[in-house]
């Protein structure tokens, strides 16, 4: 009989305004992906790392309403860094993101 063993990881939130620097968002999901799904679904730019460390503006960012899937290599962080560039404080103009991670063994 074969036993899977798979990991699970997904939440979602919002970015504060202007979250650069110190309100950056680091979430830690606890093993290697191998597979993950980010979704912006509001808000200006929503930039990301995946190789679990803080994120900056110089690295690659998500337009209000795109998704990104990652399989395989490229996700096997155990981590996502997010931040955003928005200085405004109006509802719904800040990233609201939702991701979701996972790992088969």
């Amino acid at each position: 009989m074969a036993i899977t063993h798979t990991n699970w990881y997904s939440t979602n939130g919002q970015l504060g305004a202007s979250s650069s620097g110190a309100g950056s968002l680091l979430l830690e999901y606890g093993f290697a992906a191998v597979g993950l799904r980010l979704y912006n679904a509001c808000g200006i730019r929503l930039f990301y790392n995946l190789a679990g460390v803080n994120a900056t503006t110089a690295n690659a960012y998500l337009t209000s309403g795109a998704v990104l899937q990652v399989d395989g290599a490229d996700a096997g962080a155990c981590g996502l860094g997010l931040v955003s560039t928005s200085t405004s404080t109006a509802v719904g103009s800040t990233p609201q993101y939702a991701l979701t991670a996972w790992a088969s063994a």
